[in-house]
């Protein structure tokens, strides 16, 4: 098939839509373009389907010629696209046989703002265009040339550099590649962990199958053993099952209930056996959103992680990694509390706002003129487009109007939708067969898909993170995108009400615990630990006794998130479902005895309770304010996120596109340092750097395979006795390059300057090694390293004596080094 460049492309995806040319003879660089020429052959397109997409094409190279008005493209032949077809989507006949997009200049659209449909259609780049930073050398293993960016080269380094049984939480922009760490931590392991590198189990959970099977894709193209533990398919659970208990080994993704369900025997099994390596969480915000809220497993995670680090033996303790693109203040607290105490939960932030979606808000009128204003929208924007409402009905109402209006490539995507109709939409949506989605927030979540070039929202969300998350599913990619919110004044009083619902009363927490302490079948395992079910009524009042079921358990979660927040309990292990009993339950540890007297309530709980309140009250702040315009939507992105945490740019507002001073975005300013350290060395290495430096010196002059494998076995004894960070200054010798390609089996990283200038490495002892450059010997007191330098080199500074001739610490040969490091 031949692939047209962008001018010749527009010409001949004209020649498909008039049928002088097979639309499956070629294919299109431009994204609009090519999109349009697969749906030329969807016999599932509908005229206006194919009207939308001849819109959003004529827009695209409209945008690219830096005009657009006089663009046109053949009136599609292959469907019956009637006049009153080419009106509903925008278009205009030009004579017999040609159309051309009309301008859209929506009337509650402020006069200043250009187009929405051209501001998304012009796809301008905004993020990724620059070559990524040097890699590390086990980045092959992953299949990357490249990182992605700094934030995410810094982010795989710290979590490789995680301690054992220590927790760490890793915030990094959407489309920056966070499904690295966890590749990277499958491929050569933990920079401190006995297990070797490509052995041991990590644990992925995701709040979503569809994630789940997004990520078992994405791992390697090669493998073909199943790695998504969901929980549709007997057959699949049990291979997984099988190839964790008798390999031990690879990549396992699941949802949380998996994991505190079904698997749950299985991990505690690989912990004792020292084989579990890290428990990560993708998406880990959802912890705080979703697991005080409607997935109580979220919570119950804790408990699962308190039982792995107790059934682990000493020296190959779990690491915990929490991923995410979006950590409030808040929702780091409640991650310290759940999965890193008694020690700190560490943050790796490159934290920056996203520079993709261009800003527009429309201001607030009734439910009947929004809704107009959201059709509207949808048979103007260009495609894939995401429609966010937030009950379930609005969404199953916007799909009958979009049937009646007569589009077919959609779908609607709620908490209703049955899990076959789920896995269909996700997979139709990421081959490109759907041009539009209606869904809750939960759509899109995690899934790879870069092109979306509009997100709407016929809603107002109960908080600015949401709105934030739900937008940064547009623009993927690193190119421009819309959002265009579209609310109503009856939507606010919504989220008001949604944000009030979440934050339970002090003496109606006291309530609902009093409810599960004292429940019959509560247990108590010894000590200070009691066995509760999580599903029983909030209490014995008449109001209260029949409310059993999923709302009163999502409240009853709430009630022990808070108190381990307040210091009063810590979960240590729970299961739905144990095989002599039904229901949920959670093992708590109860850290005050006085947790059932009101007083420890209003003394230990409130205080916390109000604070979670006020967070809430300012995030739906935050949102009612980027409704009434007038901010930039970055000031409001710094507030929420924390001005110290998120690089602040230009967010393509309003503001920022009428202030051509405003409209940079600049990348990181630095790279952020890793979190951890590198790891202690073996008693040989401590003790040849027990003066913090030595010098190991070779022949620059030896060529040939003897010389290459002497080396390489240097810098493999090196990375044996603990060495990770390796620093190449100036020009490499050939004689390095086998060395070096074998480190790319190993957790260790590097970085190849043409100076001596200081490298953005994790702090710790290194290995220099310096090739045809001039080099100064620095004196004591700096990081331990070993010197690797050529024989003979000389002294910049002293012309006619070598480097070493003054140098009064400890100095050896290769061989000797060897010797050294076989004994």
């Amino acid at each position: 098939m031949t692939r047209l460049a962008e001018g010749a492309g527009f010409t001949a995806l004209g020649e498909a839509l008039c049928g002088r040319r097979d639309a499956d003879s070629f294919s299109l660089e431009e994204i609009a373009a090519e999109r349009l020429r697969l749906a030329i052959g969807d016999p599932s397109a509908s005229p206006l389907d194919l009207a939308l997409l001849v819109r959003h094409a004529l827009l695209a190279e409209g945008a690219r010629q830096g005009g657009g008005e006089a663009v046109w493209l053949p009136r599609p032949k292959k469907r019956a696209c009637s006049d009153e077809v080419l009106a509903l989507a925008g278009l205009e006949p030009i004579g017999a046989d040609r159309v051309r997009a009309r301008p859209w200049r929506p009337g509650w659209l402020a006069d200043s703002d250009p187009d929405p449909d051209r501001l998304a259609a012009a796809s301008i780049p905004r993020r990724f265009e620059a070559a990524g930073p040097p890699p590390d050398p086990f980045i092959s293993q992953l299949g990357y040339a490249t990182y992605r960016s700094v934030g995410q080269r810094a982010a795989v380094r710290s979590a490789l550099l995680t301690p054992e049984g220590r927790t760490l939480a890793i915030d990094l922009p959407t489309g920056e590649g966070k499904s690295a760490i966890f590749h990277a931590i499958d491929a050569v392991g933990f920079a401190s962990a006995p297990i070797p590198a490509n052995e041991g189990v990590t644990l992925v959970v995701v709040p979503t199958v569809a994630l789940a099977y997004d990520h078992e894709n994405n791992v390697r193209a090669e493998r073909t053993d199943p790695l998504a533990y969901v929980g549709d398919n007997a057959e699949r659970r049990a291979a997984i099952i099988e190839r964790l208990s008798t390999q031990q080994t690879g990549l396992v993704f699941c949802a949380p209930e998996a994991a505190c369900g079904s698997l749950r025997g299985t991990l505690i099994s690989l912990a004792e056996a020292g084989r579990l390596k890290a428990l990560v969480l993708d998406e880990a915000h959802l912890v705080d959103a979703w697991g005080t809220g409607f997935r109580p497993e979220f919570q119950s995670l804790a408990g699962l992680r308190a039982e792995l680090l107790a059934a682990c033996p000493a020296g190959a303790r779990i690491r915990t990694l929490l991923l995410s693109a979006t950590l409030t203040p808040e929702t780091l607290d409640t991650l310290e509390v759940l999965f890193a105490r008694p020690e700190r939960l560490e943050l790796l932030s490159a934290a920056q706002v996203r520079p993709e979606p261009a800003y527009v808000v429309a201001p607030q009128t009734d439910a009947t003129s929004r809704n107009l204003r959201v059709e509207e929208a949808i048979l103007r924007l260009p495609r894939p487009m995401i429609l966010y409402v937030t009950k379930v009905a609005d969404a199953v109402a916007w799909a009958h109007r979009f049937a009646a209006l007569g589009l077919s490539r959609f779908a609607a995507f709620h908490g209703d939708t049955p899990d076959n109709e789920r896995a269909a939409t996700l997979k139709r949506w990421s081959k490109g067969e759907l041009d539009l989605v209606v869904a809750t927030s939960a759509f899109g979540l995690g899934i790879d898909y870069p092109q979306v070039r509009a997100v709407v929202h016929g809603c107002v969300p109960e908080t600015f993170d949401r709105f934030y998350q739900e937008v940064g599913r547009g623009g993927r990619d690193g190119r421009t995108s819309l959002s265009l919110l579209l609310p109503s004044h009856s939507d606010v009083k919504l989220a008001r009400g949604l944000n009030r619902e979440r934050v339970i009363t002090v003496r109606r927490g006291l309530e609902r615990w009093r409810s599960m302490f004292e429940h019959p079948q509560t247990r108590h395992l010894g000590d200070k630990r009691f066995k509760l079910r999580l599903d029983v009524a909030p209490g014995p009042g008449i109001d209260d006794i029949d409310l059993v079921g999923e709302r009163s358990l999502q409240w009853n979660a709430r009630v022990l998130t808070l108190m381990a927040r307040c210091g009063l309990l810590r979960m240590v292990g729970g299961v739905r479902g144990e095989s002599s009993e039904d229901g949920v339950f959670e093992t708590v540890e109860i850290l005050d005895d006085q947790h059932l007297l009101e007083e420890i309530w209003d003394r230990k709980v409130e205080p916390v309770r109000g604070q979670i309140a006020r967070a809430r009250s300012r995030n739906l702040a935050l949102m009612v304010r980027h409704l009434r315009g007038g901010e930039c939507p970055a000031s409001l992105i710094e507030e929420l996120y924390g001005a110290s945490r998120i690089l602040k740019g230009c967010s393509n507002c309003q503001i920022c596109r009428a202030d051509p001073a405003r409209a940079q975005m600049d990348a990181l300013p630095l790279e952020p340092a890793a979190v951890w350290p590198a790891p202690a060395l073996s008693s040989t290495l401590s003790g040849l750097l027990s003066d913090g430096e030595f010098v190991v010196t070779f022949d620059a002059t030896a060529t040939g395979a003897y010389a290459s494998r002497r080396m390489a076995a240097a810098l493999s004894g090196l990375t044996q006795g603990g060495m990770r960070v390796f620093r190449l200054v100036g020009d490499t010798p050939p004689v390095f390059e086998r060395g070096l390609a074998d480190l790319a089996t190993r957790p260790v990283f590097l970085s190849r300057s043409a100076t001596s200038a200081t490298s953005r490495l994790p702090p710790g002892p290194e290995v220099v090694i310096v090739g045809e450059t001039p080099w100064r010997l620095s004196p004591p007191g700096r990081d331990p390293r070993i010197l690797i330098l050529p024989s003979g080199a000389a002294d910049p500074d002293r012309p006619g004596e070598g480097l070493l001739d003054r140098y009064n610490r400890v100095s050896m040969t290769l061989d000797t080094l060897l010797e050294r490091l076989s004994t």
